[in-house]
């Protein structure tokens, strides 16, 4: 389904995918909806796609919905009932077939709720310094378990490609292990990360980057470094020219029961000790990290 998944994300880029396709996946296959579900949730999609896939997501009574409404249902306290008598109307006018709510359906529109009023409401600074700023996301310590826990078995660890050319590799400059998360996946929990740190972090979800998952024990590192790609051959530059610049880079916290590991940032120096968990590291812009 993955494969699948793909390509079909490639026919829609190019502007070949019919919709009366997709809805014919999501009637037949609830892998498919599955899967188009975390999309949704990890994509700049429309707010009537993700009405759409959330109704077949209670079609198929996926559990990805429960963990849904468990998550969002408490994250975004709905206090305008005026808003959210709207965003149900809204929901409703995205699906003219739909003639009796089901508790399951009343699920969906509570996800699909609490989803519209965290994209529209703004979000605080918990401090700014002098290169970064510091934000409290305030997400479930069981929802970070959860990514640990789906990417433990995938850690490996990282490899620094040199400036000699091709198979040269840099092996002072970090040594720490990581998990580049695929695309697409099915995973709810790291697509629920990923729109709350896009949001907090000021980057649309169309031109955030999937999560990597990083892990430091004693003795690991990353020395200093920028996270802007400097394009130093003509393949890495026509790469940026077509797929852009990292501008921005956000760094969540998983855990806090540790000691040392601060980020340090050299123009201005500061030393910036972790926060506490589920807190949000975003430099102003990658020329200092």
């Amino acid at each position: 389904m993955q494969q699948l998944f793909v390509q079909l994300l490639e026919e829609r880029y190019f502007n070949r995918l019919p919709e009366a396709l997709v809805l014919k996946f999501a009637t037949e296959s609830a892998d498919f909806v599955r899967f188009w579900l975390v999309h949704c949730l990890r994509s700049m999609v429309s707010e009537r796609e993700l009405a759409i896939a959330l109704f077949f997501s209670a079609e198929w009574e996926l559990e990805e919905l429960a963990s849904l409404k468990s998550f969002w249902g408490s994250y975004v306290v709905m206090a305008d009932l005026q808003q959210e008598q709207s965003f149900k109307t809204q929901f409703c006018y995205f699906l003219p077939w739909l003639k009796t709510i089901s508790p399951r359906h009343a699920d969906a529109i509570r996800v699909f709720s609490a989803l519209l009023a965290f994209d529209r409401r703004p979000t605080s600074v918990g401090k700014k310094l002098q290169s970064a700023t510091l934000s409290y996301t305030q997400l479930p310590v069981n929802l970070l378990d959860d990514i640990k826990r789906l990417s433990l078995p995938h850690l490996r660890p990282i490899t620094v490609y040199g400036h000699q050319g091709k198979g040269s590799v840099e092996t002072g400059v970090r040594n720490n292990m990581h998990y580049p998360t695929p695309i697409p996946n099915d995973n709810i929990a790291l697509a629920c990360a990923e729109r709350v740190i896009a949001k907090f972090a000021g980057i649309k979800l169309a031109f955030a980057e999937p999560i990597v998952v990083l892990r430091y024990e004693t003795g690991q590192f990353y020395q200093w470094h920028y996270d802007a790609i400097h394009a130093y051959t003509d393949e890495i530059q026509a790469e940026l020219e077509r797929f852009g610049q990292r501008s921005r880079t956000a760094i969540l916290y998983l855990n806090d029961d540790f000691q040392g590991g601060e980020t340090e940032f050299k123009a201005p120096y500061i030393q910036v000790k972790p926060p506490p968990v589920s807190g949000l590291l975003s430099p102003l812009n990658n020329h200092y990290v």
